[in-house]
This record gives C-alpha cells, structure tokens and sequence, in this order.
C-alpha cells in the first residue's frame, strides 16, 4: 500500500521550474524511475515512443534513452521536471506531505495556464483514457471480446461502474466551464504578438489528433498494446467526446489545418496571456449543471441503455419474487394417503 500526495512548485529567480513530485517522504521508502533522452529526442513527440528500439523493460548501448533510478528515504526530496515520463515503485508503505496549495497554476504565467488547459484536456477526455471503457464487465484484461460482450460494448455497458461514470460526466462538465471561462476571460497571443482565437480547443484538438495518430503508429510498428482499444473504437471515444462542445466540434471538421503529432504546444515560450478587466466583469456565475453539460452521446446510450436493462430485470424478478412469496405463505395441502 502507498499513500502519495505530489504537488507542483514553481521555482523562481535563477532557478529553473520544475515540479516537486514528491515533496517530502515522511515514512517508508520509495524508489522513482526517470526516463531520459540521450541525443536530443524530444520526450514529447510520439515518434520517440514509437521507435523500434523503445522498451520499458531494458535499454542497450543503441537506445536513445536512459533510466535513471533515484531511491528516496524518510525525509528526502525529489525536482522533477514537467512532463517527464517516470514510474514508482513503492518498496515499503509510503506517506507523502503535501504542506500546502502551492500546486495551484499560476495562471498570470501562460506556463500556468497550460497546466491547467492540460489537466481540463484530460478530463475531459476521461473514459477515453480509460481502458475499462473498451472492455464489457466480464471480460477480462487481455481477452478480446465473444459474440455477447461486444454487445454490451456496442451499448457503452463496458467495465466502469454506472456511478463512477456519473463522476466522470460530471468532473468533464467542470472542465468545460473552466476551458469556457479562459475563452471569454483571457486575452492569449502566441509567436509575433498576435492573438490567438480560442486556444483551448484548438489544444484539445490537437490533443485528440495526436492520440489516434499515436495509435495509428503503434499499429503500423506492430506494438503489443492493449488487445480490446482498436483504432476504430478509440476514435468512435474522442469523436464522441468532441461533441460535448460546440466550439471545439467545429474546429475538429477543420483538424487536418492543425499540427499533430506531439502533446506539447509548439514554440509555447512565445505565448503569453492576460485578464483583461472587461473579460472577466463578463463572466457570469454558476448558471448551468456541471452532471448535464459532461454528458456526451455515448453516456446517454449508456445510461438509456442501464434504465431499459433495470426495468427488464424489474419486469422478470418481481413476479417471480411474488410468486415464491405466495407459495411460500400459502403451501399446498397435504393429501391425506
């Protein structure tokens, strides 16, 4: 068992920023992988993990990256840098401080801003991450789904509990009033001093494109990867998921005009962003629910598809529960022999 609580610290002057994840080790002990690159290979291009020479499970004299193994005790702390790949293996039972809000973004800083863009992106993509989505209830992990399960599956009735997908409806909704207000409340330029129109969706799209170009790659390299997420039932998800919002439905008619293949926004040093008085006296208080605005296509056939299934139940058991009630108080008579 591990309880871990990172937070983000931003570190100024002429130190660089990096990101505490882990900000101190109170007990037990916990052992941190980082994954660097040796030639310059950008950790954010897809292309690096695509590469016929990348495994999780070793690296040669000819790979492109390294491991680098940092073992943390009681007491220590650990600077990573963002976005970098890494896994944890906890070797005791582990208690991680978190003393304070300071993962909060600084959203005055377009650095800030993006973090938070990020973590809406990926809520709101949510289930499509998920890969319980793309198996029935009863299948299992590496199993590819019978004749029945993909039923089910075609029905949105897949592996997350009916309300853990109501919690993700409704976290998606809070996403998307959040990437609503940067929209209305936010002035971005980007490289040259120009504003940039809507940069949440135009992220998200490229976010969405990158992933199922991803996928395509992964394909086409042969990669042993989850056996049930095919190309076809991950973009059935994203395109799902691009209707939930007006504004980035329409850019995703027009996404072959946007760059993919990298999950980080080219040249984001230039970018900059401000909060204009006038943006933000627009904003208007809560007005909408969050559950409501999450909801995409799919969770409605879901939940649509979990209210027809209670009432056959419903339309079965219960006679058949009032016929065993009535036998068991009324049993029949004993003939006498």
């Amino acid at each position: 068992m591990s309880l871990t609580c990172g937070r983000i610290l931003e570190l100024t002057g002429n130190s660089p920023k990096v990101v505490v994840a882990c900000e101190c080790l109170a007990a037990g002990g916990k052992t941190w992988v980082l994954l660097h690159e040796r030639h310059g290979n950008p950790l954010a291009s897809i292309d690096f993990f695509l590469k016929d020479g990348f495994h999780l499970d070793e690296v040669l004299g000819s790979s492109e990256y390294d491991f680098e193994l940092v073992a943390l005790q009681p007491g220590d702390r650990l600077f990573m840098k963002p976005c970098q790949p890494h896994f944890v293996f906890g070797y005791a039972h582990s208690i991680c401080l978190d003393p304070a809000a300071s993962h909060l973004p600084n959203i005055n800083d377009f650095d800030g801003l993006m973090d938070l863009l990020s973590a809406c992106v990926l809520v709101i993509l949510g289930n499509v991450l998920d890969f319980r989505t793309y198996r029935a209830p009863s299948q299992d992990e590496y199993e590819k789904a019978n004749k029945n399960q993909q039923i089910l599956i075609d029905h949105e009735i897949n592996s997350i509990p009916i309300s853990e997908r109501f919690a993700i409806c409704y976290a998606r909704g809070v996403a998307l009033r959040l990437i609503n207000w940067i929209r209305m409340c936010s002035e971005i330029r980007g490289p040259g001093g120009f504003i940039i129109t809507d940069l949440p969706s135009r992220f998200f799209v490229q976010i969405a494109q990158t992933l199922i170009k991803y996928k395509e790659g992964a394909n086409a390299s042969k990669l042993d990867l989850q056996a049930n997420c095919t190309l076809g039932m991950l973009t059935k998800q994203i395109e799902n998921v691009v209707e939930v919002d007006l504004k980035i439905s329409s850019l995703w008619s027009k996404r072959h005009l946007i760059p993919s293949g990298s999950l980080a926004l080219a040249n984001q040093g230039d970018y900059s962003v401000q909060w204009p008085d006038p943006g933000r006296k627009k904003w208007s208080s809560i007005e909408r629910d969050f559950m409501d605005a999450g909801v995409t296509p799919l969770d409605r056939l879901c939940f649509d598809t979990q209210h027809d299934r209670q009432h056959l139940e419903l339309s079965v058991v219960i006679p058949q529960l009032k016929s065993r009630s009535s036998a068991s108080q009324h049993p029949p008579k004993r003939t006498k022999s």
